[in-house]
């Protein structure tokens, strides 16, 4: 999917999480079991146009891997865990967080991040933008430094984030 993605538009340059361009903006977990949280979320239809975002659901919560990520990424701080899934084909804002945030793709999905130490006078520089793919199944930290926002589609499916 990631050849597809670059020759599909050559105009961005497309990085896989595990490259070492991703190591700034966050960090690839592995050993965390991802399996019931993805079956959860494949029971959330996709709208027909569009995104969604809720930031608890609370049947996800109540997962194993939820005490996993309060207790492993979060030192038992309360936590809550979400979803964002749709349509998204463009990066039109970005936000962060003062902690980092645990991003889990239900489906192929790409990821567009920039540092906020490239936040210059209120604007950045869109040539400053990286996208990162990640695929069905990933886990990812994105660091509180990176500025993100809604996920993209790799294709017509959608995608679907755990957040």
């Amino acid at each position: 999917m990631l050849e597809t993605l670059r020759k599909l538009n050559s105009e961005i340059e497309f990085y896989d999480v595990s490259d070492n361009e991703f190591k700034p903006f966050g960090r690839v977990i592995s050993g965390l079991c991802v399996d019931e949280i993805l079956a959860e979320a494949e029971k959330i239809e996709n709208p027909e146009s569009g995104s969604a975002y809720l930031p608890s659901v609370e049947s996800f919560e109540k997962l194993s891997v939820a005490k996993s990520i309060k207790d492993e990424f979060f030192g038992t701080l309360p936590t809550q865990i979400g979803y964002c899934w749709g349509h998204s084909n463009f990066l039109n804002a970005t936000e962060w967080h003062t902690s980092s945030e645990i991003n889990i793709a239900v489906k192929p999905l790409v990821l567009i991040l920039v540092h906020v130490w490239d936040i210059e006078n209120g604007k950045i520089d869109s040539s400053k933008f990286k996208a990162f793919y990640l695929p069905k199944g990933t886990a990812v930290e994105v660091y509180a430094t990176s500025l993100h926002f809604c996920p993209c589609e790799v294709d017509e499916n959608g995608f679907g984030c755990v957040v």
